[in-house]
This record gives structure tokens, C-alpha cells and sequence, in this order.
């Protein structure tokens, strides 16, 4: 064998070891921050069911705080390539989760009861990351414009926001239905007030559906045609579009008191609407 073709093959073969072992440390270190998440809601989750007006500690909180900064770290490892993002369905739903926990960590520091959907939101952050470090991805990278990075954060937040409010919407009425049915065992103990409940729901409704908003602007500012051309993102904007008008109903239909299973129905049809838009024409490809 030639002197040339052995230094070459030499170097192919280090670069797909040092490759391989790049992976398999990435998938330790997501593995750690999977445990980390499951071991921070587990923590909390028996503190609150030992006491019913349990506040997140802050050296729980500081945990979090670093699950959630080892979770955006992997993303970037996982998306971040040298000929650009390659942001997949399992990827995304990573950050978008992730986002979510961020968001929920900091509100329960202006609203201590938002961290009751900490004990729902890490265990799924933790599950997307499980599986972002077993599945990989097959989405190819795509060139990285100006307003990208502006755009998938105004996304990830305006994602996070309506989930919470999702997620407030359906405690907010298991309590009601509770308590009409006089039924004051179960969860009811370690659930917030109802008008508690009504404005962080109220909050991060409108908070949401403004960066949602923004979301939209932005791409249609300052991606380039071409990209928003492309048919998954194209899909992903009309489903986005269905969904702002469905919450600008529901902020319509609040401001004038018309509320009840049509507000409901409004709120989850929207959140469905972006989870299709923004994970369901992709996720068969990641998978």
C-alpha cells in the first residue's frame, strides 16, 4: 500500500474514532442530565406530597437551574454543525421543553404555585433528551441566516408559554370539577388556588400568543424565501398562523366575558395546532 494512502486511511480512521467517542461521551453526559432532571422532580415531588404548600428550595431551584443549562448545552452539540443547524423533530421538541422548564423555574421565582408543573415538565424535558441522545438524527443541516437564532428563541418562548398555560387550563378545571362534585381528596390538597390558577393561565396566555406574534414576524422579516419556501416550514407557519388566530379569539372572546367550554376549546385546539405545526411533518423523517 502506498506511503499516501496509508497516512490517509490512518487519518480517516482517527477522525471516526475520535468521532465515536465524541457521541458516546455526549450520550453520558445526556444521561447524567436525564437522571439529574428525573432526581430534581422525584426530590420534589415527595417534598410536596409530604407537605401539601411546599415551595421549591433554592438549592433544588440551583439544581434545576443547571439540568436546564446541561440540557441547552447538549442541544447546541446536538444542532450546532460546521455547515450549520440541523434542527430535527426530536431536537426540537428537546428545546422546546427545555425552554419551557426555564420559563416555569423563573416565573415560580414571581409565582411560587408555577412550580407544581415542574413535576410534570422535567420528567418530559428528560425524556425528549433521552432520546435525542439515543435516536439520531437524520436532518441535514441548513445554512444559519441572520434572523434564525431570533426566530427559534421567539418560537421555543412563545411555545413554552401557551404550554404552560395548557398545562394550567387542565389543572384549573380537574379543580373546578372537584370541587362542584365535593370531592376534596386526591390532588385537590396540592393544587393552587383557583383564581391563582386563572392568572398565570390569563399570563402566560397573552405573554404567548404576543411572542407567538413576534415568532411569526420575524421569519417572514428575515429568513430568506427560499427557506421559508420549503415545505415543512411553510406548513409549520400555517399551522402557526391557524393557531394565533385561534388564542386572539380566545383574548377577544376574554375581554368581552364570553368564556367557558368554548375558551377550552379554543386553548387546546391552538396548542394542537403548533405541536402539529411545529413536530408532526417532520417527525417520521426524524424517527
Amino acid at each position: 500500500m502506498p506511503q499516501a494512502m496509508r497516512a490517509k486511511l490512518q487519518l480517516r480512521t482517527a477522525g471516526q474514532c475520535q468521532r465515536r467517542v465524541t457521541i458516546v461521551t455526549m450520550q453520558y453526559a445526556c444521561a447524567a442530565i436525564t437522571a439529574l432532571y428525573i432526581a430534581i422532580a422525584t426530590t420534589q415531588g415527595l417534598a410536596l406530597w409530604r407537605t401539601p404548600s411546599y415551595r421549591i428550595a433554592p438549592w433544588l431551584a440551583t439544581l434545576g437551574v443547571l439540568a436546564i443549562l446541561g440540557n441547552a448545552a447538549a442541544l447546541w452539540w446536538q444542532v450546532a454543525t460546521p455547515a450549520g443547524p440541523a434542527l430535527g423533530s426530536i431536537a426540537a421538541l428537546s428545546l422546546f421543553l427545555c425552554a419551557s422548564c426555564a420559563v416555569a423555574l423563573a416565573y415560580s421565582r414571581l409565582r411560587p404555585s408555577v412550580d407544581r408543573l415542574l413535576l410534570v415538565l422535567y420528567p418530559l424535558a428528560a425524556l425528549a433528551l433521552a432520546l435525542m441522545a439515543a435516536v439520531p438524527s437524520e436532518q441535514p443541516p441548513y445554512a444559519w441566516p441572520g434572523g434564525l437564532p431570533l426566530h427559534i428563541t421567539l418560537s421555543a418562548l412563545a411555545f413554552a408559554l401557551l404550554g404552560i398555560a395548557s398545562l394550567q387550563l387542565l389543572c384549573l378545571r380537574h379543580l373546578e370539577g372537584r370541587l362542584k362534585q365535593h370531592r376534596l381528596g386526591g390532588l385537590l390538597p396540592y393544587l393552587p388556588p383557583l383564581q391563582s390558577q386563572r392568572e398565570i393561565a390569563d399570563q402566560a396566555l397573552i405573554l404567548g400568543t404576543g411572542l407567538l406574534l413576534a415568532a411569526l414576524l420575524s421569519g417572514a422579516l428575515f429568513l430568506p424565501q427560499g427557506l421559508v419556501a420549503d415545505g415543512h416550514l411553510a406548513w409549520k407557519s400555517l399551522c402557526s398562523v391557524i393557531a394565533l388566530t385561534l388564542y386572539g379569539t380566545l383574548l377577544l372572546l376574554r375581554r368581552h366575558h364570553h368564556i367557558g367550554r368554548l375558551s377550552d376549546a379554543l386553548m387546546i385546539s391552538g396548542f394542537s395546532c403548533l405541536l402539529v405545526g411545529y413536530f408532526g411533518s417532520r417527525l417520521g423523517i426524524s424517527l
